[in-house]
């Protein structure tokens, strides 16, 4: 296994990311990582000035997640990132991410692995997730900003698991 982190500073500068978020990045990619993922908004090109940077570092052991200045860092096993498969999120990565580094190809191997999300399994997620929005008018005050959060992604889900459904 190879360190992910050789030309990872050199690679960010190439997709026009600045020195000092790219040095975030690097400062949060463990030398023994397998392999570096961007995604989100800057993979996919459409990114603002004020967008955050969203990278997922493929790790042998399971890490959560670190943020530093505009730089969020996700850190997944093998079997986290393989468990993304039918999911959107899965979809995302699968379609959107640019691999930055990868020292044996594992990463690009799983996420070619990936497969597409189940339209019947999103809806039924949906409606699974939506009774989390039935809630008291005192939590409704309490905790409006997560529920509206909640909301826009049960929305944003059943509208790609139909445009899934109904296909090209």
């Amino acid at each position: 296994m190879g360190n992910a982190t050789v030309g990872l500073a050199a690679r960010l500068s190439e997709l026009g990311i600045e020195a000092d978020v790219s040095s975030q990045v690097v400062a949060l990619v463990p030398a023994n990582s397998i392999g570096v993922l961007l995604y989100g908004s800057r993979a996919r090109g459409d990114h603002t000035p004020e967008s955050d940077i969203d990278v997922l570092t493929l790790v042998s052991h399971s890490a959560g997640s670190k943020s530093a200045g505009r730089v969020n860092m996700s850190y997944y096993t093998r079997a986290q990132l393989h468990s993304s498969s039918g999911t959107l999120f899965g979809m995302h990565l699968r379609r959107d991410g640019r691999v930055l580094a990868d020292t044996d190809a594992e990463l690009a191997a799983i996420l070619d692995a990936l497969g597409g999300p189940n339209p019947q399994v999103l809806i039924q997620r949906v409606h699974h997730f939506s009774t989390l929005l039935l809630v008291t008018e005192d939590e409704q005050r309490r905790y409006l900003t997560r529920l509206v959060r909640l909301g826009r992604y049960l929305l944003r889900s059943a509208i790609y698991a139909r445009a899934i459904a109904e296909g090209p």
